[in-house]
């Protein structure tokens, strides 16, 4: 007896163990020729920027620039020190072990600094050491085939079971540029030098959109500078953006996630119509790097059988994902922060960095409960003359849960920034911070189920229903199932229903007797 299969394509995924690494990058900074000797070195920040990976069997190669962003105090002979700033790219490159990484892997890298030591070597060298530490998500697609239905001339009775399985649907980077000026306020001394300029992608958004996936936001923008007076101002900007990314066929109910990292940074002084240096040009280009999910639910068949013929079943096992939550949620967090006795005290706060990262994510008492804290960087200036530039840095720590029906062992992924974030002096020694720490919480549980991938039917040794008694008298307990009794005898359910004329249900709530007939050879 030929039976033609029909067979469902199961699509699941894999998250691969990737090591998290760190990576020490110890350089000495050559002043240029064009910029005066260092006296003291007030601020040293670094920007590492991934520009290309590549995924090989058991390693991801990163390799991208390094800028660093240096603020010191001039020594000058005949004039008083002025605040001056360098700014210069480093490349590098980092390997990071991934067990199991494949070509076909999708890969998401985050690199963020954990420290930052600077000194003067001397006047005209500065040392810059720093840790950054890469975190890799790592996700290969996966999938399996299940028997959906047997058609056969003969009956074959089908039982399904239904198999829920998580998969990465699609997963895509798109580049964009972003580009936009700055104008000091009106009546203001024109910019003579710009110390520095932060960015950070804020109020994000993602959205489908007639199957397109939209993605918004906007990147902030704020520069420290000196004017032609020599004074320390700063301002600040927001370029909008909208992007279609390069995902097609993405639906409201699919699961999207983007992260959003600088590529390359650059800004310069611009002039007006009338020849003044009075704007700040910046120019950013931005990687999302965005994955689409989906949570599907296919009918697959758990069991069939012949009552006329042998038939054999090739089972097979795989572990599905189960997505048990998908969380959006924000905390807002307010702190006032005060500044060591040893520090130079506050004149004007013109920026605050909050970075916030997750240390402990587990399951407890049918919750997941998160805990991290968020590095927050006080950015002022002083009226200390020997420290007119300073940087505060306090870790706030944080706390977030949400409901999850699952087992310990369930994989917790979370993203978690920081938004809307304002701040003033409160006095010359604190500050007032407030900012919301939103975040994306993803709980994906794995499962082993059982399906069959192959049926095949012994006609040679059909089931000889001639040796059978007509009607047999069949004593049930209580909690067997009607598929079992009707696979044992070779006959079905409707049969069987038909002969007692009544309907069983599929697990029998009670003992009862049962009259199973013998099933005619068709």
């Amino acid at each position: 007896m030929s039976v033609e299969l029909e067979k469902k394509i199961i699509k699941t995924h894999r998250t691969l163990n990737a090591t998290g690494t760190q990576a020490t990058m110890d350089n000495d900074i050559i002043v240029p020729d064009t910029q005066p000797d260092v006296k003291t070195v007030l601020q040293a920040e670094i920007l590492p920027m991934i520009c290309e990976k590549h995924i090989q069997r058991d390693y991801i190669i990163l390799s991208g620039n390094v800028d660093y962003s240096i603020v010191y105090l001039s020594d000058e002979k005949d004039a008083p020190p002025r605040v001056k700033s360098i700014s210069t790219r480093v490349p590098f490159t980092h390997q990071i072990e991934a067990s199991g990484a494949q070509e076909a892997a999708f890969a998401g890298i985050k690199a963020d600094v954990v420290s930052v030591d600077f000194s003067a070597v001397n006047s005209r060298k500065i040392n810059i050491k720093s840790v950054v530490d890469f975190e890799s998500n790592i996700i290969r697609p996966d999938d399996f085939q299940a028997v959906s239905n047997a058609i056969s001339e003969s009956e074959l009775p089908c039982k399904l079971q239904e198999i829920v399985s998580f998969s990465l649907k699609d997963y895509a980077e798109n580049e964009f540029e972003l580009s936009d000026v700055m104008s000091i306020p009106t009546g203001s001394e024109m910019i003579e030098d710009i110390l520095k300029v932060d960015v950070r992608v804020a109020s994000k958004e993602i959205k489908s959109i007639n199957g397109k996936l939209v993605a918004k936001g906007s990147l902030e923008t704020r520069a420290l500078y000196t004017d032609t007076a020599g004074q320390l101002q700063s301002m600040e900007g927001a370029i909008p953006f909208t992007e279609v990314l390069s995902i097609d066929d993405v639906y409201e109910n699919d699961i999207c996630e983007s992260e959003y990292t600088l590529t390359d940074l650059q800004y310069s002084a611009a002039a007006d119509s009338d020849g003044d240096a009075s704007m700040i040009e910046v120019r950013a280009r931005i990687n999302a790097a965005t994955c689409v999910y989906e949570q599907s639910a296919d009918s697959v068949t758990e069991d069939l059988y012949s009552p006329d013929f042998n038939v054999s079943l090739a089972r097979d096992k795989a572990k599905v994902a189960q997505m048990v939550c998908a969380s959006s949620d924000k905390s807002i967090i307010k702190e006032n922060i005060s500044i060591p006795a040893d520090a130079p005290s506050i004149a004007r706060i013109y920026n605050v960095v909050v970075k916030p990262y997750v240390e402990s994510a587990e399951i407890s008492a049918n919750k997941a409960n998160i805990s991290g804290v968020a590095d927050t960087y006080i950015e002022y200036t002083s009226a200390n003359t020997d420290a007119p530039v300073w940087s505060h840095k306090c870790e706030i720590p944080f706390e977030y849960s949400v409901s999850a029906d699952c087992g310990k062992n369930a994989q917790i992924s979370v993203l978690c920034d920081a938004d809307d974030i304002s701040y003033s002096a409160a006095s010359a020694t604190s500050a007032d911070v407030r900012f919301s720490l939103n975040f994306d919480t993803k709980i994906i549980e794995e499962k082993e189920v059982t399906y069959i991938k192959d049926v095949e039917a012994d006609e040679e040794n059909a089931v000889n229903k001639g040796a059978m008694p007509a009607i047999v008298i069949y004593f049930a307990a209580k909690g067997e199932k009607m598929w079992d009794i009707s696979k044992r005898y070779h006959t079905t359910t409707e049969a069987i229903c038909a002969a007692n004329g009544c309907d069983f249900p599929e697990v029998l709530t009670e003992p009862k007797k049962i009259m199973i007939p013998r099933k005619s050879v068709c």
